[in-house]
């Protein structure tokens, strides 16, 4: 992931090495991730009206320090880079996803990547998803033959109880598709969410099917901010968000002050 940050004339460029920035959490004291080797939370502020791309003041830095070979590089001068302390897995959220994946009906989740979660303010998270795939599951754990594969799917976990959201049609369809188009040719992933506004963000990457992508098979098209109301879920509606570097963005989110910085 390369880390864009802006300089005090205000040009954007690319920081000389990467950052592992996403999955972080807010907490006195500066920025520390979150326990847990199946997603940490995000709790951010509101992203409508403070999504930060550019900005006059310098916002983040990131130093590589494999590439410079020395702490005293001038290129870290000032520069504060984040270390991970502490990982281990959570093994009590391990064996509740995957005791729900594999006992899975063909209307749940059974499977999936680029997993996030967001803090809902009663206390319940909900867990978003890119490619994923819905029951059952084999007790080999091999999937059949046909099983339902969504380009996005979410689960609302409210304690131990998990709950599959996804379009209910013939066949399935993503949580939220891309509307007038073929699922398998255009969809969104989604991106870093968060509770702005008494409402559900989440930064979507929309994406086409490609053949001239480098052997990727799909092509990025443009950002978009869904807005999903609370309690119930229901998405309120769908923003294009302008593309001001080349390619997608969104694949992290970091407080800066009264500020969202999206990397």
């Amino acid at each position: 992931m390369r880390l864009m940050i802006t300089d005090f004339s205000g040009t954007v460029r690319p920081s000389r090495g990467y950052a592992a920035v996403h999955h972080l959490n807010p907490q006195p004291g500066g920025i520390r991730p979150e326990g847990g080797n199946i997603m940490a939370r995000l709790r951010l502020r509101g992203l409508v009206g403070s999504i930060v791309l550019v900005s006059a003041p310098l916002l983040m830095v990131a130093c590589d320090r494999a590439t410079s070979g020395s702490s005293e590089d001038p290129s870290c001068s000032g520069a504060k880079v984040p270390s991970l302390v502490n990982a281990a897995p959570n093994a009590t959220m391990n064996r509740m996803f995957s005791s729900y994946g594999d006992h899975s009906t063909p209307q749940d989740w059974s499977g999936a990547d680029g997993g996030r979660s967001i803090s809902m303010p009663d206390g319940r998270s909900l867990w978003t998803y890119g490619d994923s795939f819905l029951g059952p599951v084999n007790p080999d754990h091999t999937r059949p033959r046909g099983v339902a594969v969504l380009t996005n799917s979410f689960i609302v976990q409210d304690g131990e109880r998990l709950s599959t959201i996804y379009t209910h049609s013939t066949p399935p369809g993503a949580a939220i598709p891309v509307q007038g188009h073929d699922p398998h040719e255009r969809w969104y992933w989604p991106g870093p969410g968060t509770i702005g506004n008494g409402e559900v963000e989440i930064l979507l990457s929309q994406v086409r099917r490609s053949r001239d992508s480098g052997g990727f098979g799909f092509t990025g098209e443009k950002q978009v901010l869904a807005r999903l109301s609370l309690p119930d879920l229901r998405l309120i509606g769908l923003t294009d968000l302008p593309n001001t570097v080349p390619g997608l963005y969104g694949s992290s989110a970091v407080p800066v002050g009264s500020m969202i910085m999206i990397v």
